[in-house]
């Protein structure tokens, strides 16, 4: 695969061009090329009168039309210009250098096609139909971010022109189009990071932002990446610190690099407090016959061999040696071999004495202030996190202070599905927020460990009845809502909701990014809409409160509803 690795740099400023070409029947078998109902369709119907549900149809139609005619040309039966001849496509059929290198793209998977599909769509210039080529390696491209990003984003069209296999990789290639109804809408950024300071285990970083189109530019911090043990030798193949709990009995596996080739040495815990570390013994006796033959050249007894090589060679190959506090040859019941114990012919079984675990680390602690930015991932995804208030308790907090950070993304609700498969999260069965499936989506996402955001309480005891009038936006004050005192929830979460209460506080509750869909016309809170039972007490209900952002106002709404999405919020000790 010659072409277009870096897409990045490659997408134009101006209108994309149509280039129509061919296949090689002689390399691959060529399919006819066929226009999808893409899913996207289906997204935009939610969101539109039966009118422009009737216009819709007729411009799919209409494209229907062009990819029909570009079909023929594709299998030779018409030509632009009458120009080329049969043979030579023939000749040249399904080289992919025959796509327009200015509008032809390789992705790798669905993170790299969506990355470069909010690139292409939002710097595609003019109104207008655009239309890209986009080969997937291994994965066959889709377009589902473009309805989820940009709604006033009209006719998409995905379209499969080939299939073919080169040393055992499939490429799909695809036809993706789209219209811009103009200009007129703001920027919607796509940040291009300038790592300044890299974040560490438990350190934040630094990254400068820059938007790529407008060039607005905003310095974030990057949040701790935390202890990675992919190796499962309990240590952090990052910064090589043991941060596993461990206990006697507890085994483990370290990798083992020798002259012949890697090997694994399982061993198991012995002693949790042994001479000031954990003792851990070899559950793989060595071949003494291989040690005598490696260590013939030094000079002593075969217990002196045996032990030079425990303290060279062994020590030298394990994936631990970083974190050894000496290194032992044991007996076959686990019990260290004093010098000059060991009994010639004896199986050798060695021991290792690692430095106790920290378990206890916390994360570098700062004192932020409204308004810094914070990128933080959920799952395998990064939002900007803005600090929206600097002196922040929760609601079980009397002496700890905490730095509250709102999402500058409302994430749609349909935000788990794919072009095949449609995936939405509603708010859950009621409005108890703390048996919710938006509770159980955030707490999937928030990470774990000493990096992850603290665990903070979350219980509501307080419902509303009312809403506050359409319009008012952040300049209500609650005019229209009726509290009601609820029994208090014991509850804590690391990322969670924002309350009635707290969208009332902040005005920042009401400007989000990704807004306008039919998944995110608003967001949910974790406030429940009152419900009174026979008795005047309260109950669980089907209406909890959403900040509406396409009217502007606190109102209550059906927990089944799927046009509002998610906006987490977390909160940070102030250091």
């Amino acid at each position: 695969m010659k072409n277009r690795k870096l897409w990045r740099w490659a997408i134009a400023a101006g209108s994309l061009p149509l280039v129509i070409f061919a296949v090689d029947t002689r390399e691959v078998r060529a399919e006819t090329v066929h226009s999808e109902e893409v899913s996207q369709e289906s997204v935009r119907q939610e969101n539109i009168s039966q009118e422009a549900a009737s216009q819709e149809d007729a411009s799919q139609e209409a494209v229907s039309q062009e990819d029909a005619s570009q079909e023929a040309a594709f299998r030779g039966d018409v030509f632009p210009g009458g120009g080329y001849q049969k043979e030579v496509f023939r000749e040249a059929a399904f080289q992919r250098e025959l796509l327009p290198a200015e509008a032809s793209y390789t992705v790798s998977d669905r993170e790299d096609c969506r990355r470069l599909l909010m690139e292409v769509v939002s710097s595609a210039a003019g109104s207008g139909r655009h239309e890209i080529y986009v080969t997937g390696e291994d994965y066959e491209p889709e377009t589902l971010v473009i309805a989820q990003m940009f709604p006033e984003v009209c006719r998409i069209s995905n379209t499969v022109l080939s299939r073919s296999r080169e040393n055992g990789t499939e490429y799909v290639t695809c036809r993706i189009g789209f219209e811009k109804a103009g200009d007129a809408f703001p920027c919607r950024h796509v940040w291009q990071e300038e790592i300044l300071e890299t974040a560490g285990c438990l350190s934040y970083g630094r990254t400068l932002l820059t938007c790529r189109y407008c060039s607005e530019t905003e310095e974030a911090s990057l949040a701790p990446s935390g202890h990675r043990d992919e190796n499962k030798d309990s240590l952090c193949d990052q910064c090589q610190k043991r941060f596993l709990e461990q206990k006697k009995g507890d085994r483990l596996e370290f990798g083992y690099e020798e002259k012949t080739g890697d090997r694994v040495f399982s061993f198991i815990c012995l002693e949790e407090d042994f001479h000031g570390g954990m003792l851990y013994g070899c559950e793989n006796s060595s071949s003494l016959e291989e040690i005598l033959e490696e260590t013939k050249e030094i000079d002593g007894s075969e217990e002196d061999r045996i032990r030079w090589w425990l303290q060279n060679d062994f020590l030298n190959g394990l994936s631990v040696r970083s974190a050894c506090l000496e290194i032992l040859l044991l007996d076959e019941k686990g019990k260290p071999v004093g010098a000059g114990s060991w009994i010639p012919g004896q199986a050798i079984w060695p021991g290792i004495i690692l430095t106790l675990p920290e378990t206890r680390e916390q994360a570098e602690e700062r004192f932020w202030r409204a308004g810094d930015l914070q990128i933080r991932n959920l799952g395998e995804t990064s939002y900007r996190f803005r600090c929206v208030d600097d002196d922040y308790a929760d609601s079980n907090s009397n002496y700890q202070r905490f730095a509250l950070f709102l999402c500058e993304t409302v994430i749609r609700s349909d935000v788990d599905s794919t072009d095949s498969k449609r995936e939405i999260i509603s708010f859950g069965d009621d409005n108890n927020y703390k048996y919710s499936a938006v509770r159980a989506w955030l707490s999937d996402h928030a990470g774990e460990g000493a990096q992850a955001p603290p665990f903070v309480h979350t219980g509501v005891n307080s419902a509303f009845s009312g809403q506050t009038a359409a319009g008012t936006w952040q300049e209500s004050r609650g005019e229209g809502l009726m509290s009601y005192q609820i029994p208090m929830q014991s509850l804590t979460d690391r990322l969670f909701l924002l309350s009635v209460e707290e969208v009332l506080a902040y005005e920042e509750a009401w400007a989000a990014e990704g807004i306008g869909s039919s998944y995110s016309r608003g967001y949910w809170l974790r406030t429940p809409a009152a419900a009174l039972n026979t008795e005047g007490t309260f109950m669980d209900g089907e209406l909890v409160y959403v900040v509406d952002l396409e009217q502007g106002c606190l109102r209550p709404m059906d927990v089944s509803r799927t046009e509002f999405g998610i906006r987490p919020a977390f909160c940070l000790p102030q250091g």
